[in-house]
């Protein structure tokens, strides 16, 4: 699947997209995880990003994401003030 194929199948209204990943990153991954975020929230329109707020994969998406539109970006957390310092979402 293609970029664009990906953002003609999935950015419709009301289409969310699950941030999964691992908590561990290598350094050189990193950067590349803030970009992908950044690339998808500044070429889908409707979509929302979901996230679980953990360390890792999901921080360093959800940055890319924030730095667009943090208002698109939505923590699904387990109880009141988990990892609150670091939520960066627009939307708990």
């Amino acid at each position: 699947m293609t970029f664009d194929q990906f953002i003609d199948q999935y950015d419709y209204e009301g289409s969310i997209i699950l941030l999964e990943g691992k908590r561990n990153v290598p350094k050189d991954a990193q950067a590349q995880l803030i970009s992908l975020g950044y690339l998808l929230a500044q070429n889908m329109k409707y979509a929302t990003f979901r996230s679980g707020n953990a360390n890792g994969a999901d921080l360093y998406f959800s940055q890319g994401v924030a730095s667009v539109n943090k208002q698109r970006l939505e923590v699904v957390i387990p109880f009141d003030g988990h990892r609150s310092k670091s939520n960066i979402a627009g939307i708990r």
